[in-house]
């Protein structure tokens, strides 16, 4: 590269040391994962679940805590395990990431709709299926239900759909806006 774009580079680095090191650690991340299924005999698809809660015309959000996508905000969801339905996976994550104190038996009754959504490149990890689940909670209580970041959710947060359309959708973990978008017709 040319010496200016080199000290363009070099001066960007320098005064945004903290997004720069989130692009290394986002590299890392691709490496070691690309390595990781490098010695598959086929690529590998990996199916995940995620959990679109709604209440009071707001949404649950968490920000991750690690790569990929550190610091974005996400749908609170993960990977399913081998003995568990995609809805059991959806829940799991979502008490997980965001310590909701509501009965699991209460967060089934209240799925709405469910999504796979399976497009290809969607992710940095390789291809990835994942079944988002609406939660609709119901409306008729006075506040919304106390939830905090845990596992690998730095932060758990109900965002109004209004702020979510301002604010988020432009700081959002790959598709996850997208989703939300068409899941809610926002």
């Amino acid at each position: 590269i040319s010496p200016s774009v080199y000290n363009n580079l070099m001066s960007w680095r320098a005064n945004n040391l903290a997004e720069y090191n989130n692009v290394i650690e986002e590299y890392r991340f691709k490496i070691r994962h690309d390595a990781a299924w490098a010695d598959s005999p086929y690529p590998p698809i990996f199916v995940t679940a995620d959990a679109l809660v709604v209440q009071h015309g707001h949404i649950l959000l968490i920000r991750r805590k690690n790569a990929p996508g550190k610091g974005t905000w996400a749908l609170p969801g993960g990977y399913i395990k081998t003995d568990e339905s995609l809805e059991d996976a959806a829940i799991r994550e979502l008490v997980e990431e965001t310590e909701l104190k509501l009965p699991k038996s209460v967060l089934r009754k209240s799925i709405t709709k469910t999504q796979v959504v399976e497009t290809p490149g969607r992710s940095s990890r390789g291809r990835i299926i994942t079944n988002v689940v609406l939660i609709e909670l119901r409306d008729d209580v006075s506040k919304l239900p106390r939830v905090k970041g845990q596992d690998d959710a730095e932060k758990a947060k109900w965002f109004s759909f209004a702020d979510f359309s301002l604010l988020i959708q432009n700081n959002m973990f790959e598709d996850h806006a997208l989703i939300i978008k068409h899941m809610l017709h926002l």
